[in-house]
């Protein structure tokens, strides 16, 4: 979100708010465009998401505190569970609507968000 516009420090937490209610929204359309029935999409993910199953459980299962856990769990994050196709889709719809959706938010509250060029 902020390499899409700038915000104030303040509003950081209502930002995060509708970015997680949007991402969880575009799970739902992506889901509903497959045309699956709830089984056979969640049967797809879990056979999408089975290779990858055992690193991140090795990543969950290492000690908070160990070094190398943040950055492990991070570059899975990047590198592999936001390239599965619903999580794309997810994120993308997000990305592309919180403009729209933070403006309407602050507009009611009479408040601007002012954008980067």
């Amino acid at each position: 979100v902020s390499s899409q516009m700038k915000v104030n420090i303040d509003d950081i937490p209502i930002v995060f708010a509708v970015h997680c209610v949007l991402h969880e929204y575009g799970h739902w359309i992506y889901f509903k465009k497959t045309g699956l029935t709830s089984y056979q999409y969640c049967e797809k993910k879990k056979k999408e998401r089975q290779p990858y199953e055992n690193m991140a459980r090795e990543i969950y299962e290492m000690l908070d505190w160990d070094p190398y856990k943040r950055y492990l769990a991070e570059r899975y994050d990047k590198e592999i569970y936001s390239k599965f196709p619903s999580e794309a889709a997810a994120n993308k719809y997000a990305l592309e609507h919180i403009k729209d959706a933070l403006n309407k938010l602050f507009e009611s509250k009479q408040e601007t968000i002012h954008y980067e060029n």
